[in-house]
């Protein structure tokens, strides 16, 4: 266990209550909960810090160990100091102040992509087969065919980890390139920064003169007019440079809202690409890969015997809103088993993700993903085209079943349907289940072009 002091506590004092908390949780089970990122801080306002790798984390000592932490405390403090936790950010160590000078050409501005995400670690299916094939497309010699590459789609369909992947291969196969990967919102933050204190040159020298610039979440830039004036310079500055942009957004460029034309101009003028939902295959690949992990950072590596098939279906099939959620379960599930000492089941995976699972898809084993799958076959389209922004009569007809089907037999709310069908506002889930609802009422005609050629049905009957 790694402590962390700020001068405001003695080591050995901290070190007294790092032993003390171990011996009231158990070696094991502080080993494995709070060893994983590297940190407890006590600070001058008898605040206990506690570092943690994500939220789910986090709840489970402040459920399980506030009372030995308490206890320890008061024995070895004198006081019971309160509990805070941080979540923390890997693969974003780039973050730099303004006043940074620019790395020198032999180094890398993002050196902990390297341990995070992967090409190698990518789930690579019809999704986002487009979107990986022009990041690669990119990477390779000579001149960039798509300058910048901007991809969207909705949350947790692995556009970051598309971004760090690109930034990791670039780090690995050209040492010398500089390179930088940061959120939107932390290049508004220097930004600003810079102008306060009067360091707006070097903050310009430092982004503007990179080979490559990966930034996520760029919608967050909408009704910043400061702000995009400056990236639109920063990106011009290093497009013109025949240097790389690449991106990433929730949203397609037009669809970004109060973003500047001229923004949105540089945008387009690339490679635009969708990465939508995994299906059901990726999102059983991704759960399979992502056990070793899970038991990493639970510190259970090598203790958790293989998953069953039958529990990676379950979970691929009722977690499909996207690979964060997916991944959550997994752990959820192997947290349960190491605590509890059972072995890996579905009837254990069943009973510990029920609260997650709505009843109609427990009762009834109906998902958006069964619905959308149904429904294209029926019409005679791809699944993938239920994600794209086309207004072919066939694919709206289709997403509109869906929307309808999904209100009826799932618990989904309506966000939740309209993310799983590309990111659609709820209002535009409304009005497509209002619209079914009156062809319905009347049993108009239904038209689609099937392909056989174009189809007729009441609408009842469909």
């Amino acid at each position: 266990m790694h402590q962390v002091t700020d001068g405001s506590t003695q080591p050995d004092q901290l070190q007294r209550l790092t032993t003390c908390i171990a011996e009231r949780v158990g070696t094991k089970r502080f080993k494995a909960w709070f060893g994983a990122e590297g940190g407890l801080k006590l600070s001058p306002d008898k605040t206990l810090l506690i570092t943690v790798p994500n939220q789910f984390v986090a709840n489970w000592i402040k459920t399980r160990c506030s009372q030995p932490i308490e206890s320890a405390a008061q024995e070895v403090l004198g006081y019971k100091p309160e509990i805070q936790f941080q979540i923390a950010v890997r693969g974003k160590s780039s973050r730099q102040a303004p006043d940074q000078r620019p790395p020198n050409k032999d180094q890398t501005a993002a050196p902990a992509t390297r341990t995070l995400l992967t090409f190698e670690d990518l789930v690579v299916g019809r999704s986002n087969e487009l979107a990986v094939s022009a990041a690669k497309a990119l990477l390779r010699d000579g001149p960039s065919p798509f300058n910048p590459l901007f991809v969207h789609g909705g949350c947790g369909v692995g556009k970051t980890h598309l971004l760090q992947a690109i930034c990791d291969q670039v780090s690995r196969t050209r040492p010398r390139a500089t390179l930088l990967y940061l959120s939107a919102e932390e290049f508004a933050n220097q930004f600003v920064m810079a102008l306060r204190t009067k360091r707006l040159e070097e903050f310009r020298k430092r982004i503007r003169q990179l080979d490559l610039l990966a930034i996520d979440d760029i919608h967050f830039l909408a009704n910043k007019p400061s702000t995009q004036e400056e990236f639109f310079h920063t990106f011009n500055t290093i497009s013109l440079a025949g240097r790389q942009v690449v991106m990433a957004s929730d949203a397609p460029p037009k669809q970004i809202k109060q973003l500047s034309d001229k923004l949105v101009n540089r945008f387009i003028s690339g490679m635009v690409v969708r990465i939508d939902p995994p299906d059901l295959a990726m999102r059983y690949q991704i759960c399979r890969r992502y056990i070793p992990k899970a038991a990493q950072k639970l510190g259970l590596s090598g203790m958790i015997a293989e998953v069953p098939d039958d529990v990676i279906r379950f979970l691929a099939q009722n977690f499909a809103a996207s690979v964060r959620e997916l991944e959550g379960a997994m752990l959820k599930v192997l947290a349960f088993v190491w605590l509890h000492s059972r072995p890996v089941t579905l009837e254990i995976a069943r009973q510990v993700l029920a609260e997650h699972i709505p009843p109609s898809q427990r009762d009834k084993g109906i998902d958006l993903e069964k619905i959308k799958q149904v429904v294209a076959s029926y019409l005679g389209i791809e699944p993938q085209q239920l994600h794209s922004p086309t207004r072919d009569r066939t694919v709206v007809l289709a997403r509109t079943i869906c929307v309808y089907l999904a209100r009826r037999h799932t618990d989904l709310s309506l966000v939740q349907i309209g993310r799983q069908l590309g990111n659609r506002h709820h209002a535009t889930v409304i009005a497509a289940i209002n619209k079914l609802n009156q062809l319905i009422a009347q049993d108009a005609q239904v038209r689609w072009h099937g392909p056989g050629g174009q189809r007729l049905a009441r609408a009842r009957a469909l």
